[in-house]
């Protein structure tokens, strides 16, 4: 396999001789001109004079559709646009950050713990509030949404809810996103 055959499931990326048609339309690439419908081996001849490269880019009524390029810096392009797409894929994606408390926690912890919440509010981060109850714990879930309402409103005016308040298993959370 040579650089130029594609791998799995990418498309196949023909260029110069393994342009398969006889005749292709051709538009110059650096001024953007179509330059018209010749032989694809006069096209690669025509194309390596310009020290490019002839790229086949689609196919219509039996004629290949080919540009001129600089094959390497047309990938390097491509690479670099995915890599910045990817990157504004993940900014987009607000972090969540997690603080789980338990119903007998103590006051100044809890408000160490709703402190850090905030910081993680103002750096605009989602966040999941968690309340964990062990074995005999599960009896007391009035409790803990007592706690759960508590924090929240304490993070009143700085939150609001993306996700009401909901038991799965032995925890009870909610999420909340910083106030737009």
């Amino acid at each position: 396999m040579n650089k130029y055959d594609s791998k799995s499931k990418q498309q196949q990326v023909y260029i110069n001789d393994r342009i398969r048609c006889k005749s292709s339309r051709i538009v110059d690439d650096g001024s953007g001109k179509p330059l018209g419908v010749m032989l694809t081996f006069k096209a690669v001849e025509l194309a390596k004079e310009k020290g490019l490269d002839l790229m086949q880019v689609g196919f219509h009524d039996g004629i290949a559709i080919c540009k001129m390029c600089n094959y390497g810096k047309f990938m390097y392009e491509q690479k670099q646009k995915a890599k910045e797409a990817k990157k504004k894929a993940r900014a987009s994606i607000q972090d969540m950050k997690e603080m789980s408390f338990s119903i007998r926690i103590d006051d100044n912890d809890k408000k160490t713990k709703v402190d850090h919440v905030k910081k993680f509010l103002a750096d605009n981060c989602k966040v999941k509030l968690s309340i964990f109850f062990s074995k005999r714990e599960m009896g007391h879930f009035d409790l803990g949404k007592d706690m759960l309402r508590s924090i929240v409103t304490e993070l009143e005016g700085l939150a609001e809810f993306d996700s009401l308040p909901r038991v799965e298993g032995r925890q009870l959370f909610c999420i909340v996103k910083p106030k737009r």
